[in-house]
């Protein structure tokens, strides 16, 4: 082999494991940040409040409650 053979090889393995080390670190926040991630999106889902009489169920309680008198 000659030297500019060795440089090259040595060069795309320097490439490689400078790869590896960047996905193995992404891979370890990933890990770690997985379940503050879950908690926060699951943390905006419950925030959101559902408008009332927006489906035939809640129209439905509500005239009978106004029928009723229970308002």
């Amino acid at each position: 082999m000659n030297l500019y053979t060795m440089q090259e090889f040595l060069g795309v393995l320097l490439v490689m494991a400078a790869l590896t080390g960047t996905l193995l670190v992404f891979g370890i926040a990933f890990i770690f940040l997985q379940e503050g991630v879950r908690r926060a999106v699951h943390g905006a889902r419950t925030h959101l409040t559902p408008i009332r009489g927006s489906n035939p169920k809640d129209q439905w309680l509500q005239e009978i409650h106004s029928r009723s008198g229970l308002r």
